[in-house]
């Protein structure tokens, strides 16, 4: 992928972003103008890791589990996914069809300093992913977005799943 080309003091003015295969611009361009204000993000596919942060910075780090080769928590690094459950100040499970309105939000939580983990699933994996979240993060809940069918004015309803006995973060 590539950033936004523009001159210094400029606005910007166009963006050319090369998509891959698997990427959707409902959420892959609100993350790299989230990227061009210094917001790190990164993806994890399948079987693959990600190296910790050695400071602790803002990030948004999305687990493919959309990926041909997935099939829930399992497909994913353990050590991986121990700290991004750990260190993740929020977590939603999405299941939808990607909606750049809340992608866009999610960027703007991500560029007040928060640490956010998003999870790309299908449906029938969401609860999967709730309940690995219950089990390996602190946090008082996730938000699911689940997809709304047979609505031509809505896509997506955002629902947040509370644990019980966790404390919200401060």
């Amino acid at each position: 992928m590539t950033g936004p080309s523009h001159y210094p003091g400029d606005k910007v003015r166009s963006v050319f972003i090369e998509l891959g295969e698997r990427d959707d611009p409902r959420f892959i361009i609100p993350l790299m103008l989230g990227d061009r204000e210094g917001l790190q993000f990164r993806r994890v596919r399948p079987g693959g890791d990600l190296e910790r942060p050695t400071l602790p910075i803002p990030w948004i780090v999305i687990i493919d589990d959309r990926a041909p080769d997935a099939s829930g928590p399992a497909s994913f690094d353990a050590g991986t996914l121990r700290w991004l459950f750990a260190d993740a100040y929020r977590i939603a499970v999405d299941a939808a069809e990607p909606h750049m309105g809340l992608y866009a939000y999610f960027v703007e939580d991500g560029l007040k300093g928060m640490r956010i983990l998003l999870i790309h699933t299908v449906e029938s994996r969401r609860v999967v992913w709730r309940e690995f979240s219950r089990a390996n993060c602190e946090l008082y809940g996730v938000l699911e977005l689940v997809p709304v069918l047979h609505n031509p004015n809505r896509y997506v309803l955002p629902v947040v799943t509370r644990f019980d006995g966790a404390a919200p973060r401060k």
